[in-house]
């Protein structure tokens, strides 16, 4: 059985890119709305990447309880959303073709 969005989707006959891009905020949108549910608030870039890559640790511990690695892949995430607000998405693209080529 298809859920709602699907129907929805097929029913405007979209591209597979279109469904996926659909499919992916559905799914951000109902992992923002069990986040404000557990907390009464939206979360953090740092609890977003958590809450996306490991759903049941950002929902059921605080930050304490993250392992070492994700405590840096949720800064980093955080650290880059910062830099794309405050930079503007050009100049970090700029930055990334530089650190692509010094690899």
């Amino acid at each position: 059985m298809l859920s709602q969005p699907e129907i929805q989707l097929k029913a405007l006959n979209a591209s597979a890119d279109d469904t996926e891009i659909c499919m992916l905020f559905y799914r951000l949108g109902l992992l923002i709305g069990k986040f404000h549910r557990s907390y009464g608030r939206l979360p953090t870039d740092y609890e977003m990447y958590a809450l996306w890559n490991h759903e049941e640790l950002a929902l059921g511990m605080p930050r304490g309880g993250y392992s070492p690695e994700l405590k840096q892949r949720c800064k980093d995430f955080a650290q880059r959303c910062e830099q794309l607000r405050s930079s503007g998405k050009d100049e970090v693209d700029k930055q990334d073709a530089g650190d692509k080529t010094a690899t």
